[in-house]
């Protein structure tokens, strides 16, 4: 049977570890972009996630979407 499209999206493929390492970055900030982070007690919203999951793994669509916020200069600079 195939998966449909919203499934492979939504397939866990990597650790977020390893996502960080293919993908040229440091864990810690890619676990913001994708989960949310919490700082002085105020919560900061995920970016590509809808909301925070706690789950430390991240799925074919989160790691595809990734690379191009990784190339905009503005949100890395103002980035989690």
């Amino acid at each position: 049977m195939e998966e449909t499209s919203a499934e492979l999206l939504n397939r866990p493929v990597y650790g977020m570890s390893q996502a960080a390492r293919l993908l040229g970055l440091r864990t810690d900030g890619l676990r913001r972009w994708i989960d949310g982070y919490e700082r002085r007690g105020k919560a900061y919203a995920p970016v590509i996630r809808e909301r925070s999951t706690g789950v430390d793994t991240v799925t074919w669509g989160e790691f595809v979407e990734v690379p191009p916020l990784a190339r905009r200069p503005t949100i890395m600079a103002e980035g989690p």
